[in-house]
């Protein structure tokens, strides 16, 4: 049996307009692993860490399927739309057609910029030092007075403000937090986390793309699945009325043999 050639799929014309409400989505969806991230925060109490390790990669694999989810049944309507263009005859689709950079754009209004902060964040981090700011009371109580022990001190008491590094550690991190739970101490590994930041916020974006990328396919499968299930339908309704005829005409069954043959056969 030849198997059909898959013909390429009508692509949307002026797509751009479906980009923002799938952008609103996505956004949507961040906004719930950064609740998420924040909630499962407390598995960092988890001691051992092969059980930790396991809960959290379960969590960040059900997040992947929901952005590969979404991203797979916007691409499922998009192809239906412009499969039924194509079965209508028209030449062109609107923008609720298929469209790979419908998807890609998408992707990008919303972590676009996030991705290059952590792209800058991982190129421009360095080791966490610590700084001493107020000195013990017990320490000023005791030796106040006394210069030559509270000059050189001195020099390390100093007040800091919130750094530009840190708010942009913040707006990276937020997204990302299910992810911090697979490091064993993530307050001394604060220069691995912002280094892999970019892989890991990449993660969602993929996951979706991958889904609305794979919605033809998907697509194609599915109409193969329902023309099998027309053919065995059709096959056994064809089976049962051959039946319903041989029992109207006594009963026997008889192969390779047509209708006429056997009402002549009665005649006799």
């Amino acid at each position: 049996m030849k198997q059909m050639e898959k013909k390429s799929v009508l692509h949307a014309q002026h797509w751009g307009k479906q980009v923002l409400p799938m952008a609103s989505k996505l956004l949507l969806f961040v906004m719930v692993i950064t609740v998420l991230g924040l909630v499962f925060g407390m598995l960092q109490a988890i001691q051992n860490m092969i059980i930790r390790t396991v809960l959290t990669l379960g969590i960040v694999g059900m997040i992947l399927l929901m952005f590969w989810n979404e991203g797979a049944s916007i691409g499922f309507k998009n192809v239906e739309a412009s499969r039924r263009a194509e079965h209508l005859g028209k030449g062109s689709v609107d923008e609720h057609g298929y469209h790979p950079l419908k998807a890609l754009c998408a992707a990008l209004v919303v972590f676009g910029i996030p991705l290059l902060l952590s792209v800058v964040l991982a190129a421009t981090v360095k080791p966490y030092t610590y700084t001493m700011q107020d000195l013990p009371a017990w320490l000023l109580g005791t030796y106040g007075a006394r210069t030559d022990v509270m000059a050189p001190l001195m020099t390390y008491v100093q007040e800091t403000g919130i750094a530009a590094m840190d708010v942009l550690r913040m707006i990276v991190r937020l997204p990302v937090l299910v992810y911090v739970n697979l490091f064993s101490d993530p307050q001394k590994m604060v220069l691995i986390i912002d280094r892999l930041s970019p892989l890991m916020l990449l993660s969602y974006p993929a996951a979706y793309l991958a889904g609305y990328l794979s919605a033809p396919s998907v697509y194609e499968k599915r109409q193969e699945m329902q023309n099998k299930a027309k053919r065995l339908a059709a096959k056994k309704a064809k089976k049962n009325k051959m039946a319903k005829t041989l029992l109207e005409g006594g009963g026997e069954v008889h192969y390779g043999q047509n209708a006429e043959k056997h009402e002549k056969k009665k005649l006799v």
